[in-house]
């Protein structure tokens, strides 16, 4: 008697995928550790303070995400968020709503002139946003030098950071809302799917027919938007404008991405994984401020947990490679 057999098809996650469960598994342990070991842990204040305290940094995070798909990096996001929320410091006490406008106008410019040096004069983005990293700080100090106080004097301007949404801080919710739409951009559009091409191989890409100077305009543009959006909800949150607002939140923001899984070669990542990953960040960090162990020591544990989720990705994407290769 013969047996007819079926053949079965081996099934793969995606590697977008697989960095979303490997990002959901290392939040997962840190709130099971918080759960057993810190009770107040789960107290709705403390909760809300992780989501709020770190929006601004997962927006920035977000923003820079999408220009590391397609290969590149941005490091100026720090000294746009600092330039965005000085200029719009000038223009506040004419008017609330047209300093929020002009802002985050002054992020799409900046994320403009990132991307259009970087694509039309052929510098390579590290060295492109390390000068303007400098330019945009200087410009920063030039057009506002002191430091604006909003206290409760700005209600429309500062209503990001003191509202709430079911309980929910509504910048977090911002941040949220904004992670969304550009997790359904690069996952569901023909704009995602050439991005991700992009950043895969940028040659290839340009042969079949791909605008890729486009792309990454884009992509530096929607950077430098985050970057002046999470400038703004940040002075928000600590109630004044200041020079250095912005300086060091792009190592907070790189950390973020890394956590996430965004590859910093370009092409491999998931933006809704970002969410993810700034929850990461922002339940480790408080655990450890919850522990008592000093801002010096969570700042070095930061440094250790992202050396050895980026290894845990690394051996992720190494396998896939042979998955691919066989």
């Amino acid at each position: 008697m013969e047996f007819l057999t079926m053949p079965t098809a081996k099934t793969r996650v995606s590697p977008a995928a697989s960095t979303l469960l490997l990002s959901l598994a290392i939040l997962a342990i840190f709130v099971v550790i918080a759960a057993i070991f810190i009770p107040n842990f789960f107290a709705s204040t403390n909760l809300a303070n992780i989501a709020r305290l770190y929006a601004p940094a997962g927006l920035m995070a977000v923003g820079l995400s999408m220009v590391l798909l397609t290969g590149e990096i941005d490091v100026s996001v720090g000294a746009i968020a600092s330039l965005a929320v000085m200029t719009s410091a000038r223009f506040v006490d004419i008017s609330q709503p047209l300093a929020i406008v002009v802002a985050l106008s002054v992020g799409v410019l900046c994320g403009l002139f990132n991307g259009f040096v970087v694509t039309k004069l052929r510098v390579p983005s590290l060295i492109v946003t390390i000068g303007t990293l400098s330019l945009f700080g200087g410009l920063a100090a030039i057009v506002n030098a002191q430091t604006k106080f909003f206290e409760n004097h700005y209600p429309i301007y500062s209503a990001p950071a003191r509202a709430n949404l079911f309980g929910v801080p509504v910048s977090f919710l911002i941040f949220v809302a904004i992670t969304a739409v550009l997790w359904w951009v690069t996952a569901r559009t023909v704009f995602g799917r050439r991005m991700y091409a992009v950043g895969t191989n940028r040659r290839a890409a340009w042969a079949s027919g791909v605008r890729v100077d486009r792309i990454r305009i884009i992509a530096f543009i929607i950077s430098g938007f985050c970057a002046a959006l999470s400038g703004y909800l940040l002075s928000t949150q600590i109630g004044s404008a200041a020079i250095d607002i912005g300086t060091g939140q792009e190592l907070t923001a790189i950390a973020i991405a890394v956590l996430s899984g965004v590859s910093l070669f370009g092409g491999r990542g998931s933006i809704g994984a970002v969410l993810v990953g700034t929850l990461t960040l922002g339940v480790f960090i408080n655990m450890l401020a919850l522990f008592r162990l000093g801002s010096y020591f969570s700042l070095a544990m930061q440094g250790v947990l992202v050396i050895a989720v980026v290894f845990l990705f690394g051996i992720l994407n190494r396998r896939a490679m042979k998955e691919d290769a066989s």
